[in-house]
């Protein structure tokens, strides 16, 4: 897990989840809002999702979360 600021004072956390079919995504939590993001990754292994998270910078999850779609998580 990974945290950062998005430039408008909020702070998100993000994580990856694992999906059906090898899928996985990167799951953005507002701390402050409590609002949930979700955005795939092009990655087919939870190791490879792993790296793909550790190498994005701070600019690139901002990107990410831009592009992001509104999520609800499973009850």
């Amino acid at each position: 897990m990974r945290s950062f600021d998005d430039g408008r004072g909020e702070t998100w956390d993000v994580a990856i989840e694992r999906a059906s079919y090898g899928a996985h995504f990167l799951i953005f939590a507002g701390r402050r809002t409590g609002e949930l993001c979700r955005a795939m990754l092009g990655a087919s292994t939870f190791d490879e999702a792993q790296r793909e998270l550790a190498a994005l910078s701070e600019a690139g999850l901002r990107e990410r979360l831009a592009a992001a779609e509104a999520w609800e998580q499973p009850q």
